[in-house]
């Protein structure tokens, strides 16, 4: 794994990066089948409630094509029938938000190859008239239960969420956050060949050399263009021989010997030691709201059930008892599993209160440096 973020080994944006990228969003999109059910507006629905829509055939493509002008140029064009780059924009705002951390270039190209691949369908379809079918009739209009469904059960969440009930949110969550020792260093790396290199460079520390200069100079990361800094990190974060170095160095001081690892030679800075903070208010919001709008859903769909005058009878007709409203309320959540709660500081899932503090964890206080932590797991 890469040692940093912005080192030279990653190279999403060059041609090899984005090969293997579109490989991947292929996959992703022959799995999800997303880009057929496009025209289902659930981008913006929060947390579960954007599973409900279900996937229908996108009709987008009878719609007729944005003229091309300078400003907005053809970009193919089908059996005569063009496709404007403002169609292509078109259609990647109806792309989840997961699609959208990938290049955008690699996403369009995707999604021109998906509309050729309507507007050919469309041309087989010609004036056979199936769009007046009973059978597409009766998915269209399930289809449109479902979008009033959804967008009706969103806007009754969005209204039933406070400030108060983010603020409790966020409280709780800032007291049960777990302490986590972290170091804020810096570190010159050399390669494993290199081994007098790196004693050498620590001689001229000793004689008052500047630590900066010298990782701007000399280390083989992406970090030597900020002078070895790597910010915050823990020692579940770094492979075992950099966080045994670091944690044991003084600030302000640095490693006398060279620290070998799996990347070469580190001579390292210990620039500060901390208790991680929680992530702030503001960073930490949209990820509470994201697990608040999940519970609200439940509650008010429960709310709902018990309310409501709900019969049910066995296969011979006798009547039986209704489960409780709460475990309804729960099984109708669509796909719980894949909406878990996230730690508000990094995205990932929330861990027990009695478990260890996540490694992959980055200081939400300093989230540019703790980006850029050495992330080698380290098991390895």
């Amino acid at each position: 794994m890469s040692y940093l973020p912005q080192n030279r080994e990653n190279q999403l944006g060059s041609e090899s990066g984005h090969a293997v990228v579109t490989v991947l969003i292929v996959i992703i999109v022959g799995a999800l089948g997303f880009l057929a059910g496009r025209m289902i507006p659930t981008a913006n629905l929060p947390g579960p409630l954007a599973q409900i829509a279900p996937a229908a055939t996108s009709l987008a493509s009878a719609t007729p094509s944005q003229p091309a002008s300078p400003e907005n140029p053809l970009v193919a064009r089908v059996n005569g029938q063009d496709i404007t780059k403002a169609d292509v924009q078109e259609m990647l705002k109806h792309m989840p938000e997961n699609f959208r951390q990938f290049p955008e270039d690699v996403v369009a190209q995707i999604a021109l190859d998906q509309m050729i691949g309507e507007r050919v369908i469309d041309a087989q379809i010609g004036n056979s008239g199936l769009d007046r079918d009973p059978e597409v009739q009766k998915e269209l209009a399930n289809a449109q239960k479902q979008i009033v469904r959804s967008i009706f059960i969103e806007r009754e969440v969005k209204k039933a969420m406070t400030d108060e009930r983010i603020k409790k949110a966020y409280d709780d969550y800032s007291a049960g956050f777990q302490k986590v020792e972290e170091v804020k260093a810096s570190h010159i790396l050399v390669s494993a060949e290199d081994e007098q290199k790196a004693k050498d460079l620590i001689k001229q520390l000793d004689g008052g050399a500047d630590f900066s200069k010298l990782a701007k100079e000399n280390s083989l990361d992406g970090s030597s263009e900020t002078g070895g800094d790597l910010g915050y990190f823990a020692k579940e974060e770094v492979v075992p021989e950099f966080a045994k170095a670091a944690f044991e160095t003084k600030v302000g001081a640095y490693t006398k010997t060279p620290v070998k690892s799996s990347f070469g030679y580190h001579i390292i800075k210990v620039e500060d030691k901390r208790e991680r903070p929680p992530a702030d208010f503001e960073t930490a919001k949209p990820y509470l709201e994201q697990e608040i709008s999940r519970q609200l859903y439940n509650e008010i769909v429960a709310q709902w059930r018990e309310d409501a005058q709900v019969e049910r009878f066995d296969e011979k007709g006798n009547p039986v008892k209704d489960e409780e409203p709460q475990e309804q309320a729960e099984g109708l959540e669509p796909d719980a599993g894949e909406h878990e709660a996230v730690e508000p500081a990094t995205g990932e899932p929330m861990q027990d209160s009695s478990a260890e503090a996540p490694a992959s964890e980055p200081s939400a206080a300093a989230p540019d440096q703790a980006s850029q932590a050495p992330t080698e797991p380290a098991a390895q």
